[in-house]
């Protein structure tokens, strides 16, 4: 029987949880469950797993205090850095990205599931919903990326040309011919997913996921996501949109140049169930989503409230992408020394594969 059916009614729900986060996104993680926990029903529980890439002794006590709730029992879990760390990452990406793939080994046998959620969240709706989700033999439960929600989304541009502004990236997966992968397969987005752990140690899928970021690395496009939609292509099962919100299709006021119909993008624009600050964070003056003050508020009463930036107005237009104000001279010295480091850091890398494949030749 598939674990994932409903519980008995009023019995109450045990939900396991799972984020990774380095201490760049202390502040996102405290935002993101704070408002899990908020949003949750009475009388659910939640075990929450964080995948630790460096935060601080200080901000894990603040996160503890700040996530208080009896409901809720809080696990740290170290990880071994080096396992992802030959991976490709980018100036704002770091390999925290990765460690849901080494899951199947950290988490314990007797977690069979659970549902994987990224650092910069704003949850509204209540997870018991999303828990309560069957599998029905899926690998797992996510939602199409509605920047890129194909793997070679080219054909469906030509036919309707409007849409070129609204997808973000319509070929995120440049090798799927050599892949052997369907053109209009979904493409999901990885920031929130619910996962059949013991499907995925059954059939060794992250670690078919690892091979696949190691014998393609040239090809890798958004980290992880790349290789959760090469391994399980065709096999997830798709969850109502408004469970993973991206940031981009609000660039637009109107539905005509979305892949979504009226109502749909509507629901999706008005009362999703979790919104997802794909790009700029709430904690970043440069972010221009319509929803980061909702985000501060549930950061109120702990260390990271007054952080709270002066943002750009947010005007979107009918059938435009929303074009943000021109930056301060600071914004633009600080993004090219991100720049120049990650050059630098790809550099290094390129010299230490070539020095490898020298030694191996002599």
């Amino acid at each position: 029987m598939d674990r994932s059916t409903h519980p008995t009614q009023n019995m109450p729900t045990s939900i396991q949880l799972v984020t990774s986060s380095d201490n760049n996104f202390a502040i996102g993680l405290a935002g993101t469950f704070k408002s899990a926990l908020t949003n949750l029903a009475a009388d659910s529980s939640v075990d929450l797993w964080v995948l630790d890439g460096g935060i601080t002794d200080e901000n894990k006590a603040e996160i503890s205090r700040h996530l208080s709730d009896p409901r809720l029992t809080l696990h740290f879990v170290s990880v071994d850095r080096k396992l992802v760390s030959q991976f490709v990452i980018s100036h704002h990406v770091t390999d925290a990205t990765y460690y849901r793939l080494l899951t199947p080994e950290i988490l314990s046998r007797d977690i069979g599931k659970f549902i994987y959620l990224d650092s910069d969240l704003l949850i509204r709706g209540d997870l018991t919903k999303l828990w309560n989700t069957p599998f029905d033999g899926a690998p797992c439960v996510a939602i199409q990326d509605s920047g890129a929600p194909f793997v070679d989304s080219t054909q469906l541009i030509e036919q309707q040309p409007s849409l070129r502004g609204c997808i973000a990236n319509a070929n995120p997966i440049p090798n799927y011919r050599e892949l052997g992968l369907h053109p209009h397969a979904p493409y999901l987005n990885g920031g929130v997913m619910m996962i059949d752990l013991d499907l995925w140690r059954r059939e060794q899928l992250a670690e078919r996921m690892l091979k696949v970021l190691s014998d393609y690395r040239e090809h890798v496009t958004y980290w992880d996501q790349y290789a959760l939609n090469v391994v399980l292509s065709q096999r997830w099962k798709q969850a109502d949109h408004r469970w993973n919100q991206i940031a981009y299709p609000l660039r637009f006021s109107s539905h005509e140049n979305t892949i979504f119909s009226k109502e749909a993008f509507d629901l999706y624009r008005n009362d999703p169930y979790i919104s997802h600050f794909t790009y700029r964070k709430p904690w970043q003056a440069e972010c221009i989503h319509p929803r980061s003050e909702e985000f501060y508020q549930y950061l109120e009463g702990s260390i990271w409230a007054n952080t709270k930036p002066v943002w750009q107005e947010y005007e979107p237009v009918a059938g435009v992408v929303h074009v943000p104000p021109k930056k301060p001279k600071p914004y633009y010295r600080r993004k090219f020394r991100e720049l120049r480091d990650y050059v630098r850091q790809q550099i290094r890398s390129v010299r230490k594969s070539a020095q490898s494949l020298f030694r191996g030749a002599a």
